[in-house]
C-alpha cells in the first residue's frame, strides 16, 4: 500500500471485533486502511487468540494524541 503523505493522514480510532462479534478490539492509527490490512496477516496476541479481524466502526480525530484518549475513554468504557 503507498504511504500518504503527512499532510493527508487521517488519525483514526477504531474498534474491531471477531467473527462472533465477542470480542473488542480499540486502536488508534494514523492510517487506517494500512492498519486494518495489517491485521489479517499478523494475527499475533491477542488479535490471533481471539481471532479479531472485523473492522465495525472508526472515528476520524484531529490528531494521533486525539485518536489515542478516545481509544482510552472508550477502554474504560468496557
Amino acid at each position: 500500500l503507498p504511504v500518504m503523505p503527512r499532510e493527508e493522514r487521517q488519525y483514526c480510532f477504531y474498534l474491531l471485533t471477531n467473527y462472533t462479534n465477542s470480542v473488542v478490539y480499540t486502536g488508534s492509527t494514523n492510517d487506517l486502511l494500512r492498519r486494518v490490512s495489517d491485521i489479517a496477516p499478523e494475527l499475533n496476541g491477542f488479535t490471533k487468540s481471539y481471532n479479531v479481524w472485523k473492522l465495525v466502526y472508526y472515528e476520524v480525530a484531529d490528531s494521533i494524541e486525539g485518536a489515542a484518549l478516545r481509544e482510552r475513554t472508550v477502554e474504560i468504557d468496557f
